[in-house]
């Protein structure tokens, strides 16, 4: 059996199913995951249905709840009952953005190439950040990350300079210039 994970609104789940069908084109296959966090009283997960152009994004527990108790135990643990104010933010704000065809999909729609929620790239210290990117061109990159628990936020530019080479400069709640070298020891 193949082991994985799924990382879905900054929580790691364990891939139980992982079914890539290749029925039609080669680009475009046909999928089926379920990706669970097990061993808690509302076992909570995602399941992503559908072709890799389109996949439908839903949110799976046993025993079944409503989504905001799916999305609450998936990403914290426990029921709404005893979320916090942020944390409850959260999960509404993270709910809004699954909709039927997924955050992902959303973003692409609207012409963005990043999307994710989890842990913040720049600096910030809330466990619950949105982040959002879109490549200008092949070496500049904008980004914004949006605290779900918080006023904070930071807006980036990244210029890719060279292979090795890259300037980042952050405005916003952390302010800042980077110049970084990074160099990959396979």
């Amino acid at each position: 059996m193949a082991e994985g994970s799924y990382e879905a609104f900054g929580t790691k789940l364990n891939i139980e199913r992982g079914i890539i069908n290749f029925q039609g084109p080669i680009a475009n296959p046909n999928i089926n995951i379920l990706a669970m966090r097990r061993n808690q009283d509302v076992e909570a997960g995602v399941s992503v249905t559908g072709n890799a152009n389109q996949p439908r994004v839903q949110l799976v527990s046993e025993p079944n709840v409503p989504d905001d108790e799916k999305l609450s135990w998936m990403m914290f643990g426990h029921g709404t009952d005893s979320s916090n104010i942020g944390q409850r933010n959260a999960s509404s704000q993270a709910l809004a953005l699954v909709g039927n065809m997924g955050g992902k999909r959303i973003a692409k729609d609207i012409g963005l190439d990043q999307f994710s929620i989890g842990s913040s790239e720049s600096g910030l210290t809330d466990e619950q950040v949105v982040n959002l990117g879109k490549a200008i061109t092949q070496k500049i990159t904008l980004g914004y990350e949006q605290s779900l628990q918080g006023a904070a936020s930071v807006a980036k530019a990244t210029w890719q300079i060279s292979r090795r080479w890259s300037v980042v400069a952050r405005a916003g709640t952390i302010n800042g210039l980077n110049i970084l070298f990074s160099r990959r020891y396979d």
